[in-house]
């Protein structure tokens, strides 16, 4: 595998692992009609319109009859993203409303999930001093004050993620080794909800598990998976690698690394590998690393596969400019 393909592809895992990149949406209900509103953060958005992504509202019909819009710099929207940069702060999108005849307006949503993704509350524009609702933990709320024709629906991104650095990026391969023993973190047992992962010398995930319980204890048995030398990519392990072990501590979201690199692997066709761990060896980790930071790159331009006659060969020739979106 090249060094611009191994790189193009640690670049869109990080992006997809530590972007923000979601929305929620909320349906607001007055007299018979109803409006589902959104925001949300996408790496591909920016703070103003986009035609990919958001949703122009028309402008309100004439009272008594009932209308909820957001607005953003001045305009109307049913749809709102915004750019997923990383930014931390809170954002406060306005929510128009226009009573109805009767003065209740309800506002619903599914807030499943939405306690990892942030902040996110719904109040009045005076600081919450009227209302002031944790969208988080309530599902529902009703406006029955017609003073109160706008709120606030401000979004604050967390910038902590206990999504799993390790599930789902390993490329198995036919050739592989099973990697077994005992995993304590400062001589104490995980969780099962703790994962561990190999990485060749190139830091290419090479395999990955969640730990297993049985007595108390906590094990590994997973298989390492070594580079398919019919593809162009490296996939894993090489003869003669060294790899390292990683471990995911899931509730406190920090990733622990073993002291020591393993010089033990070989293709042992999916069985477990002599001479390469046991079941009884213990392997303590010790203090941990947080997670890498939320990125804040895009790829800016992809010149691959250059014509040789033109513009020379692939290896000298071939690039990727990588964009960084905050100011250091």
């Amino acid at each position: 595998m090249t060094e611009i393909k191994k790189f193009f592809v640690l670049t869109i895992l990080s992006q997809l692992i530590f972007s923000q990149d979601f929305s929620i949406s909320i349906n607001v209900s007055g007299g018979t009609s109803d409006y589902d509103l959104t925001v949300g953060f996408s790496p591909d958005a920016t703070d103003g319109y986009d035609s990919d992504f958001d949703f122009f509202a028309p402008p309100a019909p004439p009272p008594p009859s009932f209308d909820a819009a957001l607005l953003w710099s001045g305009d109307r929207y049913y749809t709102q993203i915004l750019a997923g940069d990383g930014e931390l702060s809170p954002h406060d999108f306005t929510i128009q409303l226009q009573f109805p005849e009767d003065n209740i307006i309800h506002f619903s949503w599914d807030n499943t999930g939405w306690s990892e993704l942030g902040t996110i509350l719904l109040t009045d524009q005076f600081g919450g001093i009227f209302i002031s609702v944790d969208m988080t933990t309530q599902s529902e709320y009703t406006l029955d004050n017609p003073a109160l024709t706008s709120l606030s629906l401000v979004v604050t991104p967390s910038g902590e993620s206990n999504q799993n650095p390790f599930e789902g990026n390993v490329s198995p391969t036919p050739m592989s080794g099973i990697f077994q023993g005992q995993v304590t973190i400062n001589e104490e047992p995980g969780t099962a909800n703790d994962w561990i992962a190999a990485f060749d010398d190139n830091g290419m995930i090479a395999g990955a598990s969640a730990l297993i319980m049985e007595g108390g204890n906590s094990f590994v048995n997973f298989p390492i998976y070594g580079d398919d030398p019919l593809t162009e990519f490296d996939e894993g392990m090489n003869e003669g690698e060294n790899f390292h072990l990683k471990l995911w501590i899931a509730s406190e979201n920090i990733i622990l690394e073993y002291p020591e690199s393993f010089d033990c692997w070989y293709n042992n066709n999916g069985a477990p590998m002599d001479g390469c761990g046991n079941f009884n060896e213990i392997y303590n980790f010790g203090e941990g690393v947080e997670p890498p930071p939320v990125a804040s790159l895009v790829i800016n331009e992809i010149h691959y596969n250059p014509s040789s006659e033109q513009q020379g060969s692939d290896n000298n020739y071939e690039f990727l400019e990588i964009y960084n979106l905050e100011n250091e």
